[in-house]
């Protein structure tokens, strides 16, 4: 690990290369999402179970909230103009805070929202066929257990940002 200043130079490399993977990470999320957003906006415009409309009305709305959280409070900010290491570091460890704190509230932003439609939405696929309740319930599972491997990684991702706020920290 660097034990020594930070340079301007590795600073604007650190902060460039921190932006590039964020923006394409939370792009490539937005994107998925709003693919899931528009399907389950299909279910609900075309379900033939009304429970099922209801469940994909919800989903397409918690899907929205969370691409709207996303794009409004995860986008990173613009580099700072200024070449001093200082400025560099401040703008860089803000970024890192904020980043953090932001993915340490992925439960509610993110897993929270969608939850009652998928739960509506299981439910009416149930009722739609009650002889075959495995096959919904093993959807649903598999949905929740993808959500909640999700929340471990972002809590992975936090403290991976935590020490790298540590190391800045320990640079100065």
């Amino acid at each position: 690990m660097l034990t020594t200043p930070l340079g301007a130079s590795l600073l604007r490399r650190m902060v460039r290369e921190f932006q590039w993977t964020t923006r394409f990470a939370d792009l490539t999320v937005v994107v998925f999402f709003g693919a899931y957003a528009l399907l389950f906006a299909a279910v609900a415009i075309f379900g033939e179970v009304l429970l099922c409309r209801i469940g994909g009305a919800l989903l397409f709305l918690g899907l929205g909230y969370t691409i709207l959280r996303l794009t409004r409070e995860g986008w990173v900010g613009a580099i700072p103009s200024s070449s001093a290491a200082i400025e560099c570091s401040a703008y860089y460890r803000a970024q890192l805070v904020r980043r953090r704190d932001f993915k340490k509230q992925f439960l509610y932003w993110a897993v929270l929202p969608v939850i009652p439609g998928a739960a509506v939405g299981t439910l009416g696929w149930v009722v739609a066929d009650p002889k075959q309740w495995y096959i919904p319930s093993g959807a649903l599972f598999f949905c929740l257990s993808v959500l909640f491997l999700s929340v471990d990684g972002s809590r992975k991702d936090a403290v991976r940002m935590q020490k790298e706020i540590d190391l800045l920290d320990g640079a100065r």
